[in-house]
């Protein structure tokens, strides 16, 4: 069996989130309780947001949902995205993203007479062998005087990071439909499914409750580097032979 995927963190995120309830748990997990509650969440969907500069191409793999909030018209975005290793410029290159977004809304609205840009939530999913994450998310820090940038100019707000690296599976668990998909992103890390197919049959057999199962076994035939996907398909198997795997 041989199965290859570019990107397969991203690839796993992206095909998980489609669903529309495992990417509201998702998001619910990783922004404030206020703006959750603040957030009509049956006006969520997934846009078809790209990028059309190759450049911008080239640097980001973001998940772009749009939703409303209570008792508003407009629109505003979640902008989503897995970082599998630590970047320092993290919060820099979600800024240009942001720009070049709040550029298409504003094209969008060039018939309109009241125009205004959209508000634009940041959010980056990390799992990483660096533990915890090393960098800044504060933009401000990237100035010569930060508490000035910060402070007196007042120029940005921090990205929303969710550290999978510092959870316990029991803190990935309360995410809900998007729980799995948390765990197996902080588990890829390491790279070796075995032992943690062999010590969490609880979890594999909810795995396969999940709209992202194909998905999800996929992944782990994907970033596993120390046994064969045969062997990991078989020990599978083993903890739920009653359910079909086709890949």
């Amino acid at each position: 069996m041989s199965i290859k995927v570019h990107q397969p963190h991203d690839t796993f995120l992206r095909r998980s989130l489609t669903k529309l309830e495992v990417a509201e748990d998702m998001l619910k997990s990783c922004i404030s309780t206020d703006l959750a509650q603040g957030i009509d969440w049956s006006t969520l969907e997934l846009t078809n947001k790209s990028f059309s500069k190759k450049e911008l191409q080239q640097i980001h793999g973001d998940i772009i949902y749009r939703c409303k909030l209570k008792g508003k018209k407009a629109y505003m975005y979640l902008v989503l995205e897995h970082q599998s290793q630590p970047d320092r410029l993290l919060a820099f290159r979600m800024l240009v993203y942001d720009v070049y977004l709040m550029e298409q809304h504003w094209e969008q609205l060039k018939k309109e007479k009241n125009k205004y840009f959209p508000d634009i939530a940041n959010i980056c999913v990390y799992a990483s062998k660096r533990s915890p994450y090393p960098y800044s998310l504060d933009i401000c820090d990237y100035f010569d005087d930060p508490i000035e940038a910060r402070e007196k100019i007042k120029m940005f707000n921090p990205v929303i990071l969710k550290d999978l690296t510092v959870l316990s599976e029991e803190e990935l668990l309360k995410y809900g439909k998007a729980d799995l998909v948390a765990i197996l992103l902080k588990e890829g890390v390491k790279r070796d499914f075995l032992p943690f197919i062999n010590t969490k049959s609880d979890i594999l057999t909810r795995l396969f409750d999940r709209f992202y199962a194909e998905s999800g076994i996929i992944y782990i035939l994907e970033v596993d580097e120390k046994t064969l996907p045969q062997e990991l398909v078989e020990a599978i198997i083993q903890i739920v032979p009653n359910k079909k795997i086709s890949l």
